[in-house]
């Protein structure tokens, strides 16, 4: 009966060991799950701080960036509104230009027409006094607005009208050209933002 009673005390002492290993396998347990809720519970929080944190970061950011795009369109525009003036004021300075032009070259050919505007070819001789004409003499000398050798001859009305015409073509077109690189130069400033 000792016997018996040793071996159900071994089983009492192994039931009992069982139980007490289970028991503590399930406090762990119980423990590394409350411990991992608290490591997720805690990584959670932490990512969401981050999140916000970062998000708050690259919101500024995006303000401050969408700010200085807002400033630099409206600098944009002004340069362009500004280049814009500047191109109709060449445009209107060149149209009147070209009407003052227009009535200097009118004004010009009628005083061709009646004669009051003649043009000399210094290279042409004015016609010589008849041969066994000795021409005014000399008490009539070489006046203070003349000079004492001849007078260039003087262009017929109609070369001296084409050369009016030509040359005042001539100017229109250094004229445009002005305004060509006027506009050219203002082009620039407006597109580089300065000379």
């Amino acid at each position: 009966m000792k016997k018996q009673r040793g071996i159900a005390t071994g089983w009492l002492y192994l039931i009992g060991l069982i139980v007490f290993v289970g028991a503590l396998t399930g406090l762990v347990i119980a423990w590394k799950s409350y411990t991992d809720g608290l490591i997720q519970e805690g990584y959670d929080r932490g990512r969401q701080e981050i999140e916000a944190k970062y998000a708050k970061r690259d919101n500024d950011q995006l303000r401050i960036a969408n700010a200085e795009i807002q400033r630099l369109q409206n600098a944009a525009r002004a340069a362009e509104l500004e280049g814009t003036k500047r191109l109709a004021a060449i445009a209107t300075k060149r149209e009147k230009e070209r009407q003052n032009a227009k009535v200097q070259h009118e004004r010009d050919l009628a005083a061709v027409r009646a004669g009051t505007l003649v043009l000399r070819d210094p290279g042409q001789i004015a016609a010589c006094a008849p041969v066994g004409d000795s021409g005014p003499g000399p008490e009539a000398g070489a006046t203070a607005a003349q000079r004492d050798g001849t007078q260039a001859g003087g262009l017929s009305r109609a070369a001296a009208e084409f050369l009016f015409s030509e040359a005042n073509r001539a100017d229109d077109v250094v004229a445009q050209l002005a305004s060509a690189q006027a506009v050219i130069v203002q082009d620039r400033i407006t597109c580089n933002a300065g000379p």
